[in-house]
């Protein structure tokens, strides 16, 4: 099957033993790495939000202020000790909506919450692409690496940056 379609698995998550599956129906050979593609991560803005509601919920419950202030600052701290749980509750969910990349000697799979992608390293084309990126209040720059792969007729699967590219220069390079 080539391009998004049916997932191989239930619920279209791409487990592991089905995708070692599709790579053997297909005789893709060994497994070389699983990237994902894309995500996010809201560690951080969990972490910020905790710090930023901390100092003045404490200031608004122990500071001489009338009852609605304190009950206020109540709600503060209770919304900064609950943000690291439902940050991490959300990471691992995020984790099952995420593609994933699976790269084998013979060829790639890529996982989708909704199905799966097979391809030969024949039917793969690779571009590399390089821009200028600025960064940091200086406004630094910086020259940002990815490699795309396509498809043969052009539709874009994915595009990575060092150290994934690397591997799949390789795989692509031994395939031909």
């Amino acid at each position: 099957m080539n391009g998004p379609g049916p997932a191989a698995g239930s619920g279209g998550e791409g487990t592991l033993r089905d995708v070692a599956d599709l790579a053997a129906q297909h005789r893709f050979g060994t497994s070389q790495a699983v990237h994902p593609l894309g995500g996010g991560d809201v560690g951080c803005l969990g972490f910020i939000v905790t710090v930023s509601l901390l100092a003045p919920g404490i200031g608004m419950v122990i500071g001489p202020f009338p009852a609605l202030v304190t009950w206020i600052g109540v709600a503060l701290l209770v919304i900064a000790v609950a943000t690291p749980f439902a940050s991490i509750r959300y990471e691992r969910r995020r984790d099952l909506r995420i593609p994933r990349l699976h790269l084998f000697d013979g060829g790639v799979i890529i996982t989708y919450p909704g199905g799966t992608a097979v391809h030969p390293w024949s039917e793969i084309r690779t571009v590399e692409s390089s821009r200028s990126v600025t960064y940091g209040q200086n406004l630094n720059t910086a020259r940002a690496h990815r490699l795309e792969l396509h498809v043969q007729d052009g539709e874009l699967l994915c595009s990575l940056g060092e150290p994934q590219a690397s591997l799949v220069r390789r795989l692509a390079a031994g395939a031909e």
